[in-house]
């Protein structure tokens, strides 16, 4: 969910979230309101890799909150971008 103080913040949230933060969205055509869910999904699925290292650095670099996402300065530290994977193999 995103943080309150950024829909409270942002200029048009109420067209796009609730008073309570559900995600919505409007058709053009009829008007009619449909709410939006995320996926159930895991994001390791998502980007489809098992390395526990990457997944960790993409969920704290695509965190909602920008007080809680690394500075680029932080996540040029991240211990995945150190890791020796050993040599990549062309084919």
């Amino acid at each position: 969910p995103f943080p309150d103080y950024m829909l409270k913040r942002a200029r048009y949230s109420n067209r796009f979230f609730t008073r309570h933060g559900a995600l919505f969205e409007r058709n053009k055509q009829t008007g009619q309101i449909s709410y939006l869910y995320p996926k159930r999904t895991k994001l390791r699925h998502r980007i489809g890799t098992d390395d526990p290292l990457f997944v960790d650095f993409v969920q704290q670099i695509l965190h909602l909150d920008p007080h809680k996402r690394p500075t680029a300065e932080e996540a040029l530290q991240h211990p995945f971008l150190f890791h020796n994977y050993g040599p990549i193999n062309p084919n």
